[in-house]
């Protein structure tokens, strides 16, 4: 998990480089839909400078981490982040903002599964990575530092776990195993009656999702810091443990869509870029006969 010869403190950061106009799309967009939001809740629901400012936040943080999942998930095909994001900004509006800590949760799990850098995590993403899986499990559902172990058992430099990555992987398992304990082993279970929308979107993106996953076997992007090529596996692992956790969350811990809109929108996004992929290239194909 950490290089033994180079502690490393924090590798998972990914800077936003404004030449490429797809960043600068995104950076842009983020900053209207905060503005935009500032603007409409301060004229027509009447609250407060802090209050409006905090609701806008949440909408620009669902537009952005919408954006950042995806490109997490689907690396080769830019189109797809926008597509989810697109989705998150449509879920914010209609919802209230979703659960911005639990969001960054995933984006940060996925950037350990994926390598998107290159690196392995270090010391500090590790750290923050626990202590934000330990909060959650505390104030929302003792469920979340029990799935956070695949995460950290396939952050290593192989997909096969390191000393170190078991320990720490133990470590948590049992936090989350005495927040299981201490809350009663208490589950949120399911209510199709009440919640057949999130039932229906779930069931339609876990089916196309696999598709999309068998395509993933063919990534061709590079990692941003070393310039070399992401592992396949690695981007298939994520993009199934994202859904894996996002299903757990709702049929265990009673966590909706709407709570967590922007993981769902980047899964759809990632299932959107994958059919206009084959829609482009099935056009072209029939343009050259």
């Amino acid at each position: 998990m950490v290089d033994a010869e180079r502690i490393r403190l924090t590798t998972i950061g990914r800077s936003i480089d404004l030449h490429y106009p797809t960043n600068l799309a995104i950076v842009l967009l983020t900053l209207v839909t905060f503005a935009v939001g500032l603007v409409t809740t301060l004229l027509f629901r009447g609250g407060s400078f802090l209050a409006s400012a905090f609701t806008s936040l949440g909408w620009a943080g669902a537009v952005f981490l919408s954006w950042a999942l995806a490109r997490e998930l689907d690396p080769d095909r830019w189109y797809s982040a926008f597509f989810a994001t697109v989705g998150g900004l449509a879920a914010a509006s209609m919802y209230s903002p979703p659960a911005l800590l639990m969001i960054f949760w995933f984006l940060i799990a996925l950037r350990f599964i994926n390598r998107s850098t290159g690196h392995p995590p270090g010391v500090l993403d590790v750290a923050g990575f626990v202590a934000i899986s330990a909060w959650l499990g505390w104030t929302s559902h003792w469920a979340f530092p029990l799935l956070a172990v695949p995460a950290l058992l396939l952050a290593g430099r192989s997909l096969r776990p390191a000393r170190t990555q078991l320990l720490v992987a133990g470590a948590i398992a049992a936090l989350g195993i005495a927040l299981g304990i201490v809350r009663g082993w208490t589950l949120m279970p399911f209510d199709p009656a009440k919640s057949l929308f999130d039932l229906r979107i779930i069931a339609a993106i876990t089916l196309a999702s696999t598709l999309v996953i068998r395509s993933l076997q063919n990534v061709t992007s590079k990692a941003d810091r070393t310039g070399d090529p992401l592992n396949p596996c690695r981007v298939q692992w994520a993009l199934t443990w994202s859904l894996s956790v996002g299903i757990a969350l709702t049929f265990v811990a009673g966590i909706s869509v709407k709570e967590v809109s922007p993981l769902w929108a980047a899964l759809a996004g990632t299932i959107l870029g994958w059919g206009f992929e084959r829609l482009h290239a099935l056009a072209k194909r029939r343009s050259s006969r």
